[in-house]
C-alpha cells in the first residue's frame, strides 16, 4: 500500500479581487486615471488566468460583491470596468469589511485575495489585525500608487499587519505576471482532514511472483 495522490491536487486556486472604488481612484497622477489602471490590470489578470476561478468585490465605504468566483474570467474584467467611484453607495474606506466579505465567499475551500487600492486609510489596522488573527487566507496587494508616497507607504503599512506582499504597479504586465505566480503556489483547502490520507494498492505486479513461488509449495500425490 501506498499513499494516494489527491484527486484535487491540480484543482486551481480560486482568487478573490479586491477592488477600491474611492474617490481618489479617480485621480489621473496615474494616466489616463488610477481607476482605468486598475481595470486593466484586472483584464490583464482575467486574461492570464483565463477559465480558472475568479471572483471579484468591490469597496469604498462599504464593501460588495460583484461576483463569486466563476471560470468565466472574461465577466470578471467586463463588471470591474463599470466599476467606479460615482456607483458605489457610501464614501469611504472600509478595506478590512472588503477582505472580509472575499473571505466568506471564497469559504472553506480557501483561495487568495488580491487587493487592487491606491491607499488605505488610517486607523484601519486594528480592524486588520484582527482579520488576520481570524483568518489565514494569503492577502498580496497591487499598490495602484507611485513610490516614495503617502499613498504607497499606507498601503505597506496595511499590508505588514496583513502579513500580505505588495506588487507596485508597474507599466508592463510584469506586475501581473509576478500576481498570477503567487496566487498559483496557494494551496487548496479542500475535503476534511479527518477523512484520512487515501491509499491505494500497489502490490498488484507481486501477484505474477507468488503464482510462481506457490507452486512448489504443493506436493504431488499419488494414487491407488
Amino acid at each position: 500500500w501506498r499513499p494516494e495522490p489527491s484527486p484535487f491536487a491540480d484543482d486551481p486556486v480560486p482568487v478573490m479581487l479586491v477592488l477600491r472604488a474611492g474617490e481618489s481612484m479617480d485621480l489621473s497622477d496615474l494616466a489616463p486615471s488610477r481607476m482605468e489602471r486598475a481595470r486593466l490590470k484586472i483584464a490583464d489578470f482575467a486574461q492570464q488566468r483565463k477559465a480558472l476561478p475568479l471572483g471579484l468585490v468591490a469597496y469604498s465605504g462599504s464593501a460588495h460583491l460583484v461576483l463569486p468566483p466563476t471560470r468565466d474570467t472574461s465577466v470578471v474584467a467586463a463588471m470591474a470596468a463599470e466599476i467606479s467611484p460615482a456607483v458605489m453607495p457610501k464614501a469611504g474606506d472600509d478595506l478590512a469589511g472588503a477582505i472580509e466579505l472575499a473571505a466568506r465567499t471564497l469559504g472553506k475551500d480557501g483561495g487568495s485575495i488580491v487587493v487592487l487600492a491606491d491607499t488605505v486609510a488610517g486607523g484601519a489596522g486594528d480592524m486588520l489585525a484582527e482579520f488576520r488573527s481570524a483568518n489565514g487566507l494569503p492577502v498580496h496587494f497591487l499598490a495602484v500608487a507611485r513610490s516614495d508616497t503617502p499613498e504607497w507607504d499606507a498601503i505597506r503599512n496595511a499590508a505588514a499587519t496583513l502579513r500580505a506582499d505588495v506588487q507596485l504597479l508597474t507599466p508592463d504586465q510584469e506586475d501581473v505576471q509576478s500576481l498570477v505566480r503567487r496566487v498559483a503556489e496557494t494551496p487548496v483547502a479542500i475535503g476534511d482532514a479527518a477523512a484520512g490520507t487515501r491509499w491505494a494498492e500497489a502490490g498488484w505486479w507481486l501477484v505474477s511472483v507468488i503464482a510462481v513461488l506457490s507452486l512448489g509449495a504443493f506436493r504431488r500425490v499419488r494414487i491407488g
